[in-house]
């Protein structure tokens, strides 16, 4: 089984159509989430019919059929992919500026996302060719998109202790990208040498306004490094790091600003008996402004699944992040916590949490050097250099089953650390069931200003261990087949219709919410 199949199945799962009688009973709307390119040339490359350009959402179909793609009210010319949540197309020579939209016959339109056409050179690299990858990325100008050919694979040693160094920069409305060619796989890295699959040096000058897609990176100790540089698109790669080691991540981003981490898949992070300071996806030191969405991440050997924390230098660099979106990903299968919001400052821009699954988050043991906290979510709102941050951190329509699994003080569904008086928590419409006598909140949080509404929880197999919080009822949620993968609510669930009112449109399942009744957790 290919790496990371496994999350796959889960999602397939989830996306299977709802019984009768249940509260996901809906005609299915095509929805798309996003693309990899937002722009690109309509001519040159393959036959003069210019980019390729994926889209990612759900409700597609498994097959074409009588569906189509226009851009700019042009229909596309090709359609190399076509699955259920995941579509590639050429645009052709006609494609004008405008939205994207999937038309399924004589059925609904999908919503609309935007693509610019614009000049640019397309360029491929094949399998067989001698030129190593970096080289060939080396060449690229703003406004390239390198397809990279089925079955190439470089684990080579270029500088910098990577295989591939991205040492230049494109431009906002004409960025470098680096994609595989539709259906295509291509790897690269190793698991054991280099050091870093792909990284942004920084020994020379940054690395802005790259696009990265569909590529599998294998990293020793990491397999994607990007260092003071800014607008990267990160969109439906397979990333894994199985023996990854020391105070990083099998991703890292640091002093990375307009982050779009969309649609991945990160899996095997590290063996067990990792140290505590390696992390999935972590990003530190003065990364602000990041959306990640819709990636699926499973079996974290290292400590956390994401972490945000802002690491202190000898430069006065290290203050608090903000502007962090974390929504509509799978979490399952981790040491630590789920994600970890350790130095924020939500006043200066929201720091957010929604329509998240996690299960079986916090599962210990301890790493060899200490032990950490065990929850699906983690506040810490501490600060490692200057003030700390104030403002309310937003946590909202997440799924959690069975989090704190470790069973220690330090688990729980979620945790607290007050370090700042000044900054609260909002919990809102999130469904959580717990293993008996795990808390709700780990007995080591420290009291933080809490607001809470329409929260749903219940304990498997006993009574809760703490009493009940105000804002959170006690009850069943009658989820369908939570121990298959499938955590939606059945008829009669006490979540259906019962959440407080937010401006939250779609579920997780990328179907649309009902106006005026907002269902309890990611469903």
């Amino acid at each position: 089984m290919r790496p990371g199949t496994r999350t796959l199945f889960i999602l397939l799962a989830l996306l299977i159509p709802a019984l009768p009688g249940d509260s996901q009973t809906r005609t299915p709307v095509p929805r798309i989430f996003f693309s990899d390119l937002l722009s690109g040339p309509a001519a040159g490359g393959q036959n003069d019919q210019g980019a390729f350009v994926t889209i990612y959402g759900s409700g597609f179909g498994s097959s074409r059929g009588t569906s189509y793609v226009t851009i700019g009210d042009v229909a596309a010319v090709s359609y190399p992919v076509w699955s259920e949540d995941r579509i590639s197309f050429q645009l052709g020579r006609n494609a004008k500026s405008g939205q994207i939209l999937l038309h399924t016959g004589s059925g609904p339109v999908s919503n609309g996302i935007p693509f610019k056409v614009r000049p640019g050179r397309i360029l491929f690299l094949a399998a067989k060719t001698r030129e190593k990858l970096s080289s060939a990325v080396g060449k690229l100008k703003s406004g390239d998109i390198l397809y990279v050919r089925d079955g190439f694979s470089d684990a080579g040693l270029d500088r910098y202790e990577a295989t591939v160094n991205i040492m230049s920069s494109g431009r906002h409305d004409a960025p470098i990208a680096l994609l595989a060619y539709p259906g295509a796989h291509v790897t690269i890295g190793s698991a054991n040498a280099p050091r870093i699959a792909a990284r942004t040096p920084n020994v020379e000058r940054t690395s802005d306004h790259w696009v990265i897609g569909n590529i599998h990176f294998v990293g020793y100790q990491e397999a994607l490094d990007v260092t003071a540089s800014t607008d990267w698109r990160v969109v439906g790669n397979d990333f894994t790091c199985p023996n990854g080691f020391g105070p990083t991540g099998c991703i890292e981003f640091s002093q990375a600003s307009d982050v779009a981490f969309l649609g991945n898949i990160i899996h095997d992070i590290a063996q067990p008996g990792t140290t505590k300071v390696y992390h999935a996806l972590y990003f530190s030191t003065d990364s602000n402004h990041i959306d990640i969405g819709w990636n699926k991440i499973s079996n974290v050997h290292g400590c956390r699944a994401i972490q945000f924390h802002s690491t202190p230098t000898d430069r006065g660099t290290g203050r608090n992040q903000y502007d962090l979106h974390v929504h509509d990903n799978i979490i399952h299968d981790v040491v630590c916590d789920g994600i970890n919001f350790a130095t924020i400052d939500p006043s200066r821009g929201t720091v957010e949490a929604y329509n998240n699954l996690f299960y079986n988050v916090g599962q210990g043991p301890d790493p060899p050097d200490g032990g950490s906290n065990y929850s699906c979510i983690y506040v810490q709102g501490g600060a490692n250099y200057g003030s700390t941050g104030t403002g309310t951190v937003e946590i909202y329509n997440n799924t959690m089953y069975r989090c704190g699994g470790r069973r220690n003080t330090d688990s729980g569904a979620i945790s607290f650390s007050r370090g700042s008086p000044s900054q609260a928590v909002r919990l809102r419409n999130n469904l959580i069931v717990l293993d008996s006598k795990i808390p709700l909140f780990s007995p080591n949080s420290t009291l933080v200003p809490m607001r809470a509404e329409s929260n749903l929880v219940w304990w498997l197999n006993g009574a809760a261990s703490s009493p009940a919080h105000a804002g959170f009822t006690i009850a069943n949620p009658l989820l369908r087949d939570p121990a298959h993968g499938d955590f939606v609510p059945t008829s009669g669930s006490p979540a259906i219709g019962k959440g407080t009112s937010l401006d939250l449109t779609w579920n997780l399942l990328g179907q649309p919410r009902e106006k005026g009744r907002l269902d309890i957790g990611a469903y």
